[in-house]
């Protein structure tokens, strides 16, 4: 009715007969359209076996998404959410409150995934 496709990541089964389609939650051919160049994508090796996202580096928080999606695995509890809401701080570099005199901010190498042109 609503021409939706049922489709799910990580799982290891063959579930096209009954209407579930292999997906990736970090999808690359998705990233490749947005970005309108190709990708020479890496699979997660953070991931269960059978998952077939794209290497990836979440720059999220948890409990942050004020959007309440019902479904999302981001949100644990909608209490903290509007609690974590109170230490956002427009001005500092994190995502979630500001830098403190111990904090240590510590570079991260990450290798464009932008396919080489030969």
């Amino acid at each position: 009715q609503y021409q939706m496709v049922l489709q799910a990541c990580a799982e290891p089964y063959d579930l096209s007969s009954v209407g579930v389609f292999p997906s990736a939650c970090i999808d690359s051919e998705l990233v490749e359209d947005i970005l309108g160049q190709p990708l020479d994508p890496k699979q997660d090796r953070n991931q269960r076996k059978a998952c077939g996202c794209c290497a990836s580096i979440d720059i999220g928080v948890y409990n942050t998404c004020m959007h309440h999606c019902v479904y999302c695995y981001a949100n644990s509890s909608w209490d903290v959410v509007k609690r974590n809401k109170v230490k956002h701080d427009p001005d500092s570099p994190l995502l979630l409150g500001s830098l403190r005199e111990n904090d240590h901010v510590h570079d991260r190498l990450m290798k464009s995934l932008v396919a080489k042109k030969s």
